[in-house]
C-alpha cells in the first residue's frame, strides 16, 4: 500500500489500513446485471447527500495525487501542495532551538521557489528550491497526508497515525538537506556568517558616512548597527573617490534595505516572546551570536575579504558580492586620501616650515595678528571673516593645526585600510586643508597690499609716506620671517 508492506503496517498496529481509494477496481460488470445496477445506482444517488465544495475539492486533490503517482500525470493543484509542504517544513523544525535564524527561514519562504515538485503545473525554479520532491511513493504519501490534514483540520482521522509517521520520517531524513539548501556555510555553531557579513556591511557603510563608531562599547555598537538607521548623508569630501562612493551608496537602496533586513530579522528571535500588548511586537535579539560576530570582526579589524573569497556557498551571494564591492571601493578611497594627504602636508610645510612645531605655528599666528593691527592703524580694509580665524589664542590654534599635521603624517605609515577609513572619516584632511587655505589667503592679501602700497609710494607724492612705509615694512618683516623659518628647517 503506497510502497509500504502490509507486514510492516501490522507490526506498527495499522494492519487494518487499506490505503486511500483511487477509484473503482475490478473488471467489467456482468451484462445481465447492468440494467439492475443502473437502477440501483440511480436510487443511491437520489438518496446520497450532495457533497460540499470542501469535499469536492478534497476528492479532486486525492485523485490528482493518485493520478500523478500511478498514471504519471501532471500534478494540477501544485500551488496548494507547495504551500502545505513549506508550512510543514517551516513549522516542524525547531530552527531557533537548533541554532538557526528562524526568521530568515520565513523570509526565504516569502521570496518564493521554496518547494519544487516534479511534473507539476506550478512554475518553480528547481535550482533555487529548498524542498525538492520527486515522483515517488514517499512523496505521494507526504502529499496525501497533508491533504487529509488540510481537509480534517486535525490528526484524528482514520490512518492519521500512519501519515504522521510518514511525514516525520520524511522530515528527519531530509532535514539536513533542507538546512544546507537554506543556509549552507552561512550559519555556524557560535556565530552565523550571514549575520557577520551584514554587520560588516553596516559598519563600513557608516564609516563612509563619517559616523564615529570605533570607541563605542559592544552593546551600543550593536544597537547602532542593528536598530538605528544610518544617516545616509555626509559633507562633501576633498577626495573625489569618496564622493563617488557616496553616490554609489545612494543608488543601492534596495540592497542596503535587504542587508539591514537580514541583519535585524536574522538576529531577531521568532520565538520566546512572552506576550504581545497593544503597542505591538517587542523585538528580542539573539545576543550571543551577535556578540560573537562582533568579536570575530574586531579580531580581524573588520576586514574579512579573505573569508569572502574563500566562501563558495550560493546562499546569500548577493550580500557577499555587495560587501566585496565595498572593500574594493574603500581601497580606492584610501589611496585617494593618501595622495591628497601628501600634497597637503607638503603645502603646510611650505607655509610653516619642515617638521613644524607648535611654537613655529604660534609665531606665525602672532605675526598675522600684528599684521592686522597695523592694517587697522593704516586704515586698510580687509575681510573680517579672514581676520577672525586668527583672533583666538595662538597656543590653541597651534595645538589644533599641528595636531592635524602630526596625525596625518603618522597615518601615511599605516597599511590598515579599515583603520585608515576610521581615521579619515573624521575629516582630518579637510580640517588641515582649511587651515592651509586660510594661511594662503592671508599671505595673498599681504602680498597684494604690499604691491598696492609700493605703487602708491612710487607714483603719488602727496600720500602720507610714513604710514605706508610702516605698513610695507611690517609686511616685509612677515614675509622675511616665513622665509627664515623655511631656510632654518
Amino acid at each position: 500500500i503506497g510502497g509500504i508492506s502490509k507486514r510492516f503496517l501490522q507490526d506498527i498496529g495499522l494492519g487494518e489500513f487499506r490505503g486511500v481509494s483511487s477509484g473503482s477496481q475490478g473488471g467489467a460488470p456482468d451484462e445481465r446485471l447492468k440494467g439492475a445496477g443502473d437502477l440501483e445506482r440511480a436510487a443511491d444517488e437520489s438518496r446520497a447527500p450532495k457533497l460540499t465544495k470542501e469535499e469536492i475539492s478534497f476528492q479532486r486533490k486525492r485523485q490528482d495525487i493518485e493520478s500523478w503517482f500511478e498514471e504519471k500525470k501532471t500534478l494540477e493543484y501544485a500551488s496548494d501542495y507547495n504551500k502545505w509542504v513549506a508550512d510543514f517544513v517551516i513549522q516542524a523544525i525547531a530552527w531557533q532551538d537548533e541554532g538557526f535564524p528562524g526568521d530568515l527561514v520565513t523570509k526565504r519562504y516569502r521570496n518564493g521557489n521554496f518547494v519544487d515538485i516534479e511534473d507539476s503545473r506550478l512554475d518553480t525554479d528547481k535550482s533555487k528550491a529548498i524542498v525538492i520532491m520527486v515522483r515517488s511513493s514517499e512523496s505521494r504519501n507526504v502529499l496525501m497526508g497533508l491533504t487529509l490534514f488540510d481537509f480534517y483540520k486535525n490528526w484524528s482521522f482514520e490512518d492519521a497515525a500512519y501519515y504522521q509517521m510518514v511525514l516525520i520520517n520524511w522530515l528527519e531524513k531530509n532535514k539536513q538537506t533542507f538546512i544546507d539548501r537554506l543556509f549552507g556555510k552561512t550559519v555556524g555553531t557560535t556565530e552565523h556568517p550571514i549575520i557577520t557579513w551584514c554587520l560588516a556591511a553596516e559598519y563600513l557603510q557608516r564609516l563612509l558616512y563619517s559616523e564615529k563608531l570605533e570607541d563605542l562599547p559592544e552593546d551600543e555598537l550593536l544597537r547602532q548597527l542593528v536598530i538605528k538607521k544610518a544617516n545616509g548623508r555626509t559633507d562633501e569630501k576633498l577626495n573625489s573617490d569618496w564622493n563617488d562612493v557616496m553616490k554609489f551608496l545612494s543608488n543601492q537602496t534596495s540592497v542596503k534595505t535587504l542587508i539591514n533586513g537580514y541583519l535585524s530579522s536574522g538576529s531577531n528571535t521568532i520565538m520566546g516572546i512572552v506576550g504581545e500588548g497593544t503597542a505591538g511586537k517587542v523585538p528580542f535579539y539573539r545576543t550571543r551570536e551577535l556578540l560573537n560576530s562582533v568579536a570575530h570582526l574586531k579580531g580581524k579589524n573588520w576586514d574579512i575579504r579573505d573569508e569572502l573569497m574563500a566562501c563558495d556557498s550560493m546562499q546569500y551571494e548577493n550580500v557577499r558580492t555587495y560587501l566585496k564591492s565595498l572593500y574594493t571601493r574603500i581601497h580606492a578611497v584610501i589611496e585617494g586620501e593618501k595622495r591628497l594627504t601628501k600634497a597637503a602636508l607638503k603645502c603646510f610645510e611650505e607655509l610653516i616650515g619642515n617638521n613644524p612645531s607648535e611654537e613655529d605655528y604660534m609665531n606665525v599666528v602672532a605675526e598675522i595678528q600684528k599684521f592686522y593691527v597695523r592694517c587697522n592703524s593704516a586704515h586698510e580694509s580687509y575681510a573680517t571673516g579672514l581676520k577672525m580665524k586668527f583672533d583666538g589664542e595662538p597656543q590653541e590654534q597651534a595645538k589644533l593645526a599641528i595636531g592635524y599635521y602630526t596625525k596625518l603624517k603618522e597615518a601615511l605609515k599605516s597599511a590598515d585600510e579599515i583603520q585608515l577609513l576610521q581615521f579619515f572619516s573624521q575629516r582630518p584632511l579637510e580640517e588641515l586643508q582649511s587651515i592651509i587655505d586660510v594661511l594662503t589667503n592671508v599671505e595673498s592679501f599681504a602680498a597684494k597690499l604690499g604691491e598696492i602700497h609700493s605703487k602708491m609710494l612710487g607714483d603719488v607724492e602727496q600720500v602720507d609716506s610714513l604710514i605706508l612705509e610702516a605698513a610695507c615694512e611690517k609686511l616685509e618683516e612677515l614675509s622675511n620671517r616665513i622665509e627664515e623659518m623655511e631656510v632654518a628647517e
